[in-house]
C-alpha cells in the first residue's frame, strides 16, 4: 500500500548551529575596532579637545553611538530570524534573549575600546579583528563544543574557558539552540525563565560572567586609555623638546666682539694723570 508523502522541514539553526550565529553577532567587533583606531590615526580626539571636549565626552558619545548601532543590529537580526522561522529566535523567551544579547553587545563594545589601545594602524586592527571573530567561532565549534557535551570534562576548566568572550557567546548560543531544538520536536517552547535553574543549563553562569566582565573591563579599558594618552603626550613633548634643542645646537654661533674701550690720558695734564694712577693703585690693593 503506498505511503502518503511526508514533508521534510529543515531548520537552518539545526544545519548551521551556533557557529554561524556567533560569526554574525561578532561582526560588529572589527567594525568598532576599525572606527576607534581610525579616530586615533587621524587625531580626532585632539580635534575634540581643541573644541573643548575632553576624554569623557568622547567616550560617552562613541559608546552611545556603538550601542545604538548594536541594538538596532540585534533587533533586526532577531526580528528577521523570527519572521523566516529560525527556532533559536522564535521559540526561546524574548526577555532572556534580550538580556543575553544586551550584555554581550556591551561587552563587545568594551572589548573594542580595550583592543583599540594597542593599535595605531587601521589595516592591522582590521586583520586582527576579523581573525579573532572567525577564529573564536571555529574554535568554539570544533573544540569548545566538544568540552561542553563531554560529561566528564572539568566544570572549572569550562568556566575558565568561558571567560573568553567568544566562548561565552558560543556557550549561550549553544544553550539557546539546544532548547529551541528540544522545544521544536516536543511541540513546546524553548528556553524559559524556569530553565535557568537547571544545573545543565550553562547560560546562567554565562550571563553572570558577561555582566562582571563588562563592568571590570570598562574600568580597565578607560584607565589604560588614559595611561596611553599620557604616555603618548609625554613622548610627543619629549620629541618636540629634543628637536628644538637640536635645532638650536646646530645654529651657527656668531662671536660677539666687545670693543675694548681705551682710555687715553693726556699726560700733559699732571693732575688728571696722578688721579688715574691713584685710582688704579687702589683697585689693585
Amino acid at each position: 500500500m503506498p505511503k502518503a508523502g511526508t514533508r521534510i522541514a529543515l531548520d537552518l539553526s539545526e544545519l548551521l548551529g551556533p557557529l554561524l550565529y556567533s560569526w554574525v553577532v561578532q561582526l560588529l567587533l572589527p567594525v568598532f575596532l576599525i572606527s576607534l583606531v581610525h579616530d586615533k590615526q587621524h587625531m580626532i580626539r585632539i580635534m575634540m579637545k581643541v573644541h573643548g571636549l575632553g576624554d569623557g565626552p568622547y567616550w560617552v558619545i562613541t559608546y552611545g553611538h556603538f550601542l545604538s548601532i548594536s541594538f538596532l543590529y540585534m533587533l533586526w537580526l532577531a526580528t528577521f530570524g523570527s519572521i523566516i522561522g529560525l527556532d533559536i529566535f522564535r521559540l526561546n523567551n524574548y526577555p532572556i534573549q534580550f538580556l543575553f544579547y544586551g550584555l554581550y553587545i556591551n561587552l563587545q563594545i568594551v572589548l573594542a575600546f580595550l583592543a583599540g589601545i594597542g593599535f595605531s594602524d587601521v589595516h592591522s586592527a582590521a586583520v586582527v579583528g576579523y581573525i579573532y571573530v572567525f577564529g573564536s567561532g571555529l574554535l568554539g565549534s570544533f573544540l569548545f563544543q566538544f568540552y561542553i557535551e563531554h560529561p566528564e570534562f572539568s566544570r572549572k576548566t569550562l568556566f575558565i574557558m568561558e571567560l573568553i568572550p567568544g566562548f561565552s557567546l558560543y556557550r549561550g548560543l549553544y544553550e539557546l539552540s539546544q532548547f529551541a531544538l528540544g522545544g521544536r520536536y516536543q511541540g513546546t517552547y524553548g528556553m524559559q525563565w524556569k530553565d535557568l535553574s537547571n544545573h545543565d543549563n550553562g547560560i546562567k553562569e554565562v550571563l553572570v560572567i558577561m555582566a562582571l566582565e563588562w563592568l571590570i573591563l570598562l574600568y580597565v579599558s578607560y584607565y589604560l586609555d588614559q595611561l596611553a594618552l599620557a604616555r603618548n603626550g609625554a613622548c610627543r613633548y619629549s620629541s618636540i623638546f629634543t628637536r628644538n634643542f637640536k635645532n638650536r645646537s646646530i645654529q651657527p654661533r656668531v662671536p660677539i666682539k666687545i670693543p675694548s674701550s681705551t682710555i687715553t690720558v693726556d699726560q700733559e695734564n699732571s693732575d688728571i694723570f696722578d688721579e688715574v694712577t691713584r685710582h688704579n693703585y687702589s683697585l689693585q690693593m
